[in-house]
């Protein structure tokens, strides 16, 4: 396959650069992939306990988005952009820096201090500075990450910045114990507690995994050639008793529905690890999922509309025709038929906008 066969044109105006409230009034296409009949449904995430099943287990991310966007300022006094990643083996830190800058510069943050830059390749760099130092530093003058494309729309409409933005892009299951995004599990974001009372009330039951969401969420599919592309690596941690839950879920014949396409790949990273007779409880994952795949663990699948040519759209389409177990289901709707679908029916797209449950 090639990532030219996840292309798309993506209408603008369906770009969502604001999240809908209340959350659970979101629009969400439901997707039965057995069905003979029209696979498609519309609804809202409120009415999603109707899609459910009394013992169901949904399973959400509960990691924590810090405020890992910042700006500095070369000694010319050009402006930086740049994006906490996380600390290296060598007490410095690793950003994405946008502008020109080189290996023993010195950069100035907004609260008048410098560090230098260590070294530059490409968008990444090492800064000389601690965690603990520049993660106090983010506490106070750091920004909410919102993906580049919500600013940029936002420009071109000449809408406000989203002065709520700090609540909206964080998931009502974070926890800041967990582990920390650079970017918002954003299928949970349609979650809201009248939601979760509904869920509840219709015997739908829940636990929590962690997976930290890194930069590389943004990065493109750089090989033409599907299967030649390496993702990113992030961190997963699966609490013993969750695990247990969820494979004696598996036994007896439960269902398993991921919130978001980061609790999926947790989950079945974890359960490629059983295999192996490895740990699946804390580790590093950079499993890339396409078709064709057999999903182990994963049974019902929440998501939000993915931007073309990514890997998160091919593990949707992955999903779509496979599901569990490895026979391919002809009856389903290839992702091509859903995005027609939802444009056709105007679908917010993208991490504000509307979501889908493929069952």
């Amino acid at each position: 396959m090639f990532v030219s066969d996840f292309d798309y044109d993506v209408p603008p105006d369906l770009i969502a650069t604001k999240a809908i409230q209340p959350r659970s009034a979101a629009k969400m296409l439901v997707i039965r992939r057995k069905s003979s009949h029209s696979p498609f449904q519309d609804s809202t995430f409120l009415h999603l306990p109707q899609y459910l099943k009394r013992g169901d287990l949904l399973v959400t991310n509960d990691t924590h988005v810090i405020p890992a966007l910042f700006f500095a300022k070369r000694t010319t006094g050009a402006q930086l952009e740049g994006l906490y990643l996380g600390p290296t083996e060598s007490e410095c830190i690793q950003v994405w820096l946008k502008g020109k800058v080189v290996s023993g510069e010195r950069i100035q943050l907004e609260d008048g201090r410098y560090v230098e830059v260590v070294a530059r390749h490409e968008k990444e760099a090492i800064l000389n500075v601690s965690e603990s130092a520049f993660r106090s530093y983010l506490d106070v003058h750091g920004r909410v990450p919102l993906p580049p494309y919500i600013r940029r729309e936002r420009e071109k409409r000449a809408e406000d910045e989203g002065s709520c933005d700090e609540e909206d892009y964080q998931t009502m299951f974070s926890q800041r114990n967990s582990l920390i995004s650079v970017a918002a599990p954003t299928a949970s974001l349609h979650f809201d507690a009248e939601l979760l009372q509904s869920l509840e009330l219709a015997g739908v039951e829940r636990l929590s995994v962690s997976l930290g969401v890194g930069a590389g969420t943004f990065a493109p599919l750089e090989n033409e050639a599907l299967e030649k592309n390496q993702l990113h690596r992030e961190p997963v941690r699966i609490p013993p008793s969750a695990w247990t839950r969820v494979t004696e879920q598996r036994a007896r014949g439960g269902r398993v529905i991921a919130v978001g396409t980061t609790v999926t790949r947790a989950l079945e990273s974890a359960a490629l690890r059983t295999e192996r007779g490895e740990s699946p409880e804390d580790f590093y994952t950079d499993l890339f999922i396409y078709p064709p795949y057999s999903f182990r663990v994963v049974d019902g699948l929440i998501t939000n509309f993915h931007w073309p040519k990514s890997s998160l759209l091919a593990m949707v389409s992955a999903f779509l025709s496979g599901g569990s177990g490895s026979e391919k289901n002809s009856l389903a709707p290839s992702w091509r038929d859903v995005y027609d679908y939802a444009i056709r029916n105007q679908y917010r797209l993208f991490s504000y906008g509307d979501g889908m449950f493929i069952e």
